[in-house]
């Protein structure tokens, strides 16, 4: 008899802690989308911050611009990631250069 209630509570324990681990996941699921459609709506928040003043005519040029300029970060970001990747900017070729020169 007591070995069947403490198998018993064995099986309620194993229960509890599985539905809690996959409670604790869909809530942290749920945390980290409402993080994600957070930080979204500040960003359209701030860009309509950005262009609350401007009249409608230069709304076209404002987002060509903002768009120039994300695609030149873009590409300057690319090239540092070659630039790393190649050791172009390595500290101990770098020091070498350095020997060279003098």
């Amino acid at each position: 008899m007591l070995r069947k209630d403490i198998e018993t509570l064995a099986r309620h324990v194993d229960h509890i802690h599985t539905n809690d681990s996959k409670v604790y996941r869909n809530m942290m699921h749920k945390l980290v989308l409402n993080d994600l459609r957070q930080s979204e709506l500040n960003k359209i928040t701030d860009l309509l911050k950005e262009i609350d003043f401007a009249e409608p005519v230069a709304l076209y040029g404002m987002f060509d611009y903002r768009q120039k300029t994300a695609n030149e970060r873009l590409g300057v970001e690319v090239e540092v990631i070659k630039e790393f990747r190649a050791n172009e900017f390595d500290p101990d070729k770098l020091k070498n250069y350095k020997k060279s020169r003098k």
